[in-house]
């Protein structure tokens, strides 16, 4: 039986396959974003899970709002780097569907 875009039934249930190994691939992805030349860093990973690490330095150097400031920086490093890394692992992914199709 023929599909849209000229798959076959078997195509596409590869394609599906592909798919629910790209989603398993990206929850296994993390990012680490950086702020106070690494006196703050936070890792995020595919589940958005973070953990933050922040150095003794980071607590003498100017107060709550200074770390606040860190943190929120290191925050959006680590999670532009997950972005960026998430959008690279799908890019492959769906090459490599392209090329299976072929």
């Amino acid at each position: 039986m023929k599909l849209p875009f000229g798959l076959d039934f078997s195509s596409a249930q590869q394609m599906m396959r592909q798919m629910e190994e790209m989603g398993k691939q990206i929850k296994n992805i993390s990012a680490t974003g950086y702020a106070g030349g690494d006196m703050v860093t936070v890792t995020i990973d595919g589940n958005h899970n973070a953990t933050v690490k922040i150095s003794d330095e980071a607590y003498s150097i100017g107060g709550k709002e200074v770390l606040e400031t860190l943190v929120a920086a290191a925050i959006s490093d680590a999670e532009t780097r997950l972005e960026e890394a998430m959008k690279e692992k799908n890019s492959e992914t769906v090459a490599k569907m392209m090329g299976s199709l072929s």
